[in-house]
């Protein structure tokens, strides 16, 4: 069973201290090291009539942006030092469609990407990063919404299954954190009978690893999934969903499908995203 000894976290360069923090903390209670990619997003080369006026001003504004950057990072460096936390922090200062080969790149020598607030509400920044993530590294994600909390503890979790290889995937990455869980629910939406099946084997394979799970089948009646999903999990009170992470990274803009895409806008709990 995997541990998480790196975990990385992807943060603008504006983020607030209590973002990077609460990825601290994390990474403290895994006794893990946390590596922070600070991002600043770069404007794109002037194009068009009186380029060259243009193009000094811009070259001008991208020292002044780096410098701006590496002044951040040492504040970073500073902050995560002061709260005890093994970490290093990398500068990135680069255009946004380049941002997903970065964070792959980074994300292959972690064990968990966490996303917070910041990035989360950065719907451009936040798809390059997961992308970068899941479709680059195969790195799983957490993400942790505003006003929750970050755990590698959770006490209950929400499996959201439909019997698919990426949902088996994901709970897979995330036998870790079943492991700690006092209460499983697998949830199935609008289940046929070989859904059904699938979550009894499921539920057969858990308690092979000492997870005791209960299935809950539920009823759409008019509701999106994502939509019955979140009604379960806030019924159980689940603190943390896993599910699977479903799309491509064949071309820059990120492409999910429906479930997962509407989890992500408005996650209202910590969501364990894996493939």
């Amino acid at each position: 069973m995997m541990s998480f000894s790196t975990i990385l976290t992807a943060v603008r360069s504006d983020a607030g201290d209590e973002e990077i923090l609460a990825a601290a903390r994390l990474a403290r209670s895994a006794v893990a090291h946390l590596s922070v990619l600070l991002i600043s997003i770069a404007a794109p080369p002037p194009v068009g009539a009186h380029i060259e006026s243009v193009s000094v001003a811009w070259l001008r504004q991208r020292e002044v942006d780096k410098a701006k950057l590496h002044a951040r990072a040492d504040e970073v460096g500073k902050l995560l030092a002061d709260a005890l936390t093994p970490h290093s922090v990398t500068e990135c200062y680069t255009e946004l469609f380049h941002v997903d080969n970065i964070v792959g790149r980074d994300a292959r020598y972690a064990d968990l990407m966490v996303l917070g607030t910041g990035t989360l509400q950065d719907p451009a920044l936040r798809h390059a990063v997961i992308d970068g993530a899941l479709f680059h590294a195969n790195l799983p994600v957490l993400l942790v919404p505003d006003e929750t909390i970050a755990t590698v503890e959770p006490q209950n979790v929400l499996i959201a299954w439909n019997g698919s290889l990426e949902a088996i995937q994901a709970v897979k990455r995330g036998r870790l954190l079943l492991k700690s869980a006092h209460e499983v629910t697998i949830a199935i939406v609008d289940p046929d009978a070989d859904d059904q099946q699938s979550a009894e084997e499921l539920n057969a394979y858990l308690l092979r690893s000492h997870i005791d799970s209960r299935t809950d089948e539920l009823r759409s009646d008019g509701r999106t999934i994502h939509q019955a999903l979140d009604d379960c999990a806030h019924d159980v009170g689940a603190d943390l969903i896993i599910m699977g992470a479903y799309g491509h990274s064949r071309i820059r803009e990120l492409i999910f499908g429906g479930v997962t895409r509407s989890m992500l806008d408005n996650p209202k709990r910590p969501i364990f995203l894996a493939r």
